[in-house]
């Protein structure tokens, strides 16, 4: 057993290391030595550096690493799914369950800018109740995983509700059961492979007034004193962020070849076409938000080019475009203008919507910005009940144009926008961030 002097002078040694000049504090640490002890957190801290330098082996060996521009926003996801992982996973506990926001801090996994995702890890079979408010939100989705339902093979989705089966008050206040038997006015059944939840608030109309609050706890411990960590929990903990990270890793930048593919045979990345959307699939089942359609496509544009994008709406509540990278990471959206909601882009008098995908702002309200990275990712979201129906084959439509041109491609009435304008656009985008994500 390790002695109390014994543990003061390595305490002694990791301050040197971490304020003293690198000569000196190498020198200050003892020497290294096996340990007369088991240390199971020790271990789990191996195992998650391992896998970050297993992560940075993947991104590097990469086809998409080849092109510069994709080499910083390797490290970006990585980063991203790593602050997230260690919050669920370590931070946080089943039994004292908080959120884990995934936002503009850490944008990776194809995540929605018109969305807050709150996220936290559960108990399968364990009892628990989530409340709140919708306050501004355009509606509010809840989900749970068994596992890793967007990997082959990884898991499933055992429970989903769409806002439209959340009984919500009259002063926008609501409670959702998560429970293995039925209870309550709405409920999620929760059964024992039960590995997550995941709440999408959805914001159509990027005001700057009060978001929806969200809360979450487990049942008959609301008044309980949290134990302090363990070693045994810390490895746990630590062991699961590393598991999650590696599988996120590989995960993301995959996403677009099951989409061209299958979940079992993704296409290979030189056959993916670009400029063209893909086959439109059923993604509740590997997590997307129940009852959504999801349509995805692929850019590739020269600077001296740009797409026009049409969508004919299914007259849903809500509808968005997104643009990512190809390792799934979304662009920047707080202080640029990379997305575009139903109830924030101009509407074409057919009733349809027209959307110009370019590096260079053409001077039109529904600019997508590319930020100039020549290749990235389309991501259409439609959500809610469906008044129209279906038309796969006709829900939208992509051509490639010269940017020179783009005002003979667009209808009209298209409003035109100065730099002017465009500048108090984005001042507003980034003042509903704040509000929106509390930063």
């Amino acid at each position: 057993m390790i002695t109390a002097r014994e543990r003061l002078k390595l305490l002694a040694g990791s301050l040197a290391a971490a304020v003293l000049p690198e000569g000196a504090a190498r020198a200050a640490i003892p020497d290294e030595k096996p340990r007369a002890f088991g240390d199971p957190a020790g271990d789990g801290w191996n195992e998650l550096v391992a896998t970050l330098a297993d992560a940075g082996r993947f991104v590097q060996s990469h086809p998409f690493y080849g092109m510069p521009e994709y080499r910083a926003l390797a490290y970006t996801m990585i980063v991203s799914n790593l602050l997230q992982d260690l919050e669920m996973n370590f931070v946080f506990d089943e039994d004292f369950p908080y959120f884990s926001p995934h936002d503009n801090r850490t944008r990776a996994g194809i995540d929605n800018p018109d969305q807050r995702y709150s996220i936290c890890k559960v108990k399968g079979g364990a009892d628990y109740r989530i409340w709140g408010h919708v306050g501004s939100a355009t509606r509010i989705e809840f989900q749970t995983y068994a596992g890793d339902p967007f990997t082959a093979g990884g898991g499933g989705v055992p429970s989903a509700l769409m806002f439209e089966e959340v009984a919500v008050a009259d002063d926008g206040s609501f409670e959702v059961f998560l429970t293995p038997e039925k209870t309550g006015e709405t409920w999620m059944a929760n059964p024992p492979d039960t590995t997550q939840l995941l709440i999408r608030a959805t914001y159509g109309d990027w005001n700057d007034k009060l978001p929806a609050e969200l809360h979450i706890d487990r049942i008959g411990m609301e008044g309980a004193l949290r134990p302090l960590a363990t070693e045994a929990s810390a490895a746990e903990g630590l062991r699961r962020a590393a598991r999650d990270l590696k599988v996120q890793t590989r995960a993301w930048p995959m996403l677009l070849q099951m989409r061209y593919g299958t979940m079992e045979k993704p296409a290979a990345i030189a056959d993916l076409p670009m400029n063209v959307m893909a086959p439109i699939q059923d993604g509740t089942s590997r997590g997307a938000a129940k009852g959504r359609v999801m349509p995805m496509g692929l850019w590739d544009l020269e600077p001296e080019e740009a797409l026009i994008l049409t969508i004919r709406p299914l007259g849903t509540p809500y509808q968005g475009v997104t643009l990512t990278d190809l390792w799934g990471n979304t662009l920047e959206y707080g202080n640029r203008q990379s997305s575009l909601s139903d109830q924030q882009a101009a509407i074409n008098s057919d009733g349809t919507y027209t959307f110009v995908i370019a590096g260079t702002d053409p001077g039109i309200a529904n600019w997508l910005d590319t930020m100039g990275i020549k290749t990235g990712q389309i991501i259409i979201r439609i959500d809610g009940k469906r008044t129209k129906p279906l038309d796969p084959d006709n829900l939208t439509s992509l051509r490639k144009v010269r940017l020179a041109d783009v005002g003979q491609h667009i209808p009209p009435e298209m409003p035109r926008v100065s730099p002017a304008q465009r500048e108090k656009a984005i001042a507003a985008r980034r003042r509903h961030v704040q509000v929106r994500c509390h930063n």
